[in-house]
């Protein structure tokens, strides 16, 4: 989907970037997402039994939110979660803007652009990001995807040319993946069955809040600063975000959940705990 979406609105909205085609890019969407939704009603089964139901109808209030971001791992794995969606989604949108005056771009360039960029997802998740998370571990692979996704935003506009447009994609994306895998998989290993979903939709809260605000913040900058700033502030927010993740505690959501089945009695009584490995 990554992939087509972008070649098939770019072909479809024409080269010229003065008088853009925008009918046929959105009633293609429109058909796109009617299938997806009769397919989900005729093909998707129901995962959630109804003893889970009966429990997620219990109102909990803001409780449950509130004592996971109590919690200094949890909290400080959602405020990482917020930095990538920001810097990709703020950068995803000006880009069109941006190319237009730089490149003299129109749909179709942008479209085999944003297609390059959905490849280049599809073949990480594929073959990249698992691998390495299980060989450098996850902290070590989200200090790396930020510091993968700021160096490809500050190479944007440096680029001398459409290739170097290409590998600033490249280390974008890789950027993206590698931090959106990396911090779902550790949180997700600071709940139990029955409140995984809340945790995890907690955390789309603060992922989901940064590609809400880095539109409007990539906006505003592209028009106060210049049509380059927003890279420059992308690449200075990804600086931030690799320093903090310095401060995650384990290393591998693997050694959280080893450290939780210890603590339920499922491990030999002589395994000693990772001194790195978060116990709150």
């Amino acid at each position: 989907g990554f992939v087509a979406g972008p070649a098939v609105g770019g072909l479809l909205g024409g080269s010229d970037p003065a008088h853009p085609e925008f009918l046929l890019p959105y009633i293609a969407a429109a058909a796109f997402s009617a299938v997806a939704f009769v397919l989900a009603i005729l093909l998707i089964g129901e995962t959630v039994t109804p003893e889970q139901k009966s429990r997620a109808r219990q109102p909990q209030g803001t409780g449950a939110w509130r004592e996971t971001l109590a919690a200094p791992q949890p909290r400080l794995l959602m405020c990482l979660m917020f930095g990538a969606p920001f810097v990709f989604a703020g950068i995803e949108v000006v880009f069109v803007l941006w190319s237009a005056p730089a490149w003299h771009w129109g749909p179709t360039q942008n479209g085999y652009f944003y297609a390059w960029m959905g490849a280049c997802h599809v073949l990480l998740q594929w073959f990249a990001i698992g691998r390495l998370a299980t060989r450098i571990g996850e902290r070590a692979l989200i200090g790396l995807g930020a510091l993968s996704l700021g160096a490809g935003a500050l190479l944007m506009p440096l680029s001398p040319g459409v290739v170097g447009l290409y590998v600033a994609a490249f280390l974008m994306i890789f950027g993206v993946a590698a931090n959106a895998s990396s911090l779902n998989s550790m949180l997700s290993q600071y709940a139990g069955p029955d409140s995984r979903g809340r945790i995890l939709g907690l955390g789309q809260v603060f992922s989901g809040g940064g590609r809400i605000i880095g539109p409007v913040i990539a906006g505003f900058v592209f028009s106060g600063l210049g049509m380059n700033w927003p890279f420059f502030v992308g690449a200075i927010t990804m600086a931030a975000i690799a320093l903090g993740s310095r401060f995650i505690a384990a290393r591998r959501a693997a050694d959280i959940g080893h450290i939780r089945e210890i603590r339920q009695g499922g491990a030999r009584p002589d395994t000693k705990l990772d001194a790195g490995a978060p116990d709150d």
